[in-house]
């Protein structure tokens, strides 16, 4: 999307559209009343409007659904576009839309998966409360100041994990079938980036770590290469994984920061021409060699970056094939405070390629660990013999894990019982061989502090090889 396309219109302009989509697919399945009420030819407009004022007044509601029925129309609409980008927002699915976006919040700093237990943490960010406190990806919290998470819906949880700056929330934390309770007092944070500078080899390197691209990334960023430039910095990587995007408008004002006046960035594609979008600004930061870490989950602007820094700068990209979407979304605020976020351009690299639904090759190609899991509780024993995925991941995990499993295509052999024994065993579970959803529990739980470990990170550690 594009920071510098926000307008207010209003929810009466709308209004007067709002059922197309729902007049084309009433004819599904119905019954007939043998009544039909004929009126008078209509514009399109009037139409809508018509069929709008039909359902408003006359549609019997069987669904239980505790959404207003203005709010699922209006939602139909957007969705019957066939563009899984385009939504309508909420006033509420705005305000957690954008603090997605920017990353600033108030809270403990970390994500986390929905478990049987209660919920995992797959990432704690650097210098928050949730840092500091010590908490690990991979620790699994089973209640928030006593409430069980494991009985609570995935998206009630974060009322129960947010809140303001200086008040705190008590997490009991379940590792290895032990419990430990831990005092967090939450504050503002910023997750959006996060950066250091180290010396390997004698060079001296910057890292930076962006996770969105909010609409003060660039500021940051800015800072960031400036003290970089006091400190003589030779060697910049700049990691992008797991960046789903954010702002065009940012990512471009990243992309001035690294080149000259006047150089082409990237091009703008709407629908009535192709543009180059060019720096405009005085500021200039260079490097003896600049390095872009991506994977799968890399998307929108965050590929915009690497592209840029890839055809312009010369960065080497490393890591796998990234997502694929290059088109841009923009933000149009309703007067009820809800928003319409739709697509009405796209963007192309500086050499003029479409990277949507293709995605970038890197320079260097190193696979990422696996993470398609399920974390969905199963009453399944899996044994010696039987064939599926979740013993596919079981094998994953154990083979990362260093126990030796021996394969990892979902069969069940004797080899991967005596593997998973040896787990059990270490890790004072049930030993049988046989796997569980306990045994999944505990796995996952060590797969993800493992992989989450900077140490086993084997992207940056082949960058570091190179310096």
């Amino acid at each position: 999307m594009d920071k510098q396309k926000k307008k207010r219109i209003t929810f009466k302009a709308y209004i007067a559209t709002i059922c197309l989509v729902l007049a084309l697919g009433l004819a599904g399945g119905y019954g007939l009343s043998g009544l039909i009420n004929k009126v008078a030819p209509q514009s399109n407009a009037s139409r809508v409007s018509e069929v709008y004022k039909i359902l408003k007044n006359a549609f019997y509601d069987t669904t239980h659904n505790k959404t207003s029925l203005d709010t699922r129309i209006l939602k139909g609409m957007v969705d019957g576009l066939g563009d899984i980008h385009s939504q309508y927002l909420t006033k509420d699915e705005t305000k957690a839309f954008t603090t997605s976006v920017n990353g600033d919040y108030e809270g403990i700093g970390i994500t986390y998966l929905k478990v049987h237990s209660g919920i995992m943490v797959s990432r704690v960010y650097e210098n928050t409360p949730a840092y500091n406190a010590e908490l690990k990806a991979g620790d699994i919290i089973v209640s928030a100041d006593g409430v069980d998470l494991a009985k609570q819906a995935y998206d009630k949880i974060p009322e129960l994990i947010l809140g303001k700056s200086g008040t705190s929330v008590t997490l009991k934390i379940k590792k290895n079938n032990q419990y430990v309770s831990k005092k967090v007092v939450r504050k503002a944070v910023e997750t959006d980036y996060y950066a250091y500078l180290a010396n390997h080899n004698g060079k001296n390197y910057g890292y930076i770590h962006l996770n969105t691209i909010g609409s003060n990334t660039d500021k940051k960023v800015a800072n960031i290469l400036n003290a970089f430039k006091e400190k003589h910095v030779t060697e910049l990587i700049i990691d992008l994984r797991d960046n789903g995007g954010g702002y065009v408008g940012t990512a471009k004002d990243i992309l001035s920061l690294f080149n000259k006046k006047g150089e082409t960035l990237y091009y703008l594609r709407d629908k009535s021409s192709t543009k180059p979008q060019k720096d405009n600004t005085n500021t200039y930061y260079s490097y003896d060699h600049g390095y872009v870490l991506v994977n799968e989950n890399t998307a929108s602007s965050a590929e915009l970056i690497a592209s840029t820094l890839k055809e312009v700068n010369g960065f080497q990209t490393v890591g796998t094939q990234t997502y694929g979407k290059s088109i841009i979304q923009v933000e149009d605020e309703l007067s009820n405070g809800a928003t319409l976020k739709y697509t009405d351009s796209e963007w192309l690299t500086s050499k003029k390629e479409v990277i949507n639904k293709k995605g970038i090759t890197p320079d260097v190609k190193i696979d990422s660990y696996n993470r398609d899991f399920q974390t969905k509780y199963f009453a399944d024993v899996y044994r010696v013999d039987q064939v599926d995925e979740h013993i596919k991941m079981m094998e994953i995990m154990l083979e990362t894990l260093n126990y030796q499993p021996g394969r990892t295509d979902g069969y069940f052999s004797m080899q991967v019982s005596e593997s998973l024994k040896r787990y059990e065993n270490e890790h004072h579970l049930t030993v049988n061989g046989e796997y569980d959803y306990n045994d999944f529990e505990n796995l996952l739980s060590d797969y993800m502090h493992y992989i989450t470990d900077t140490k086993n990170d084997r992207v940056l550690n082949d960058i570091l090889g190179r310096l």
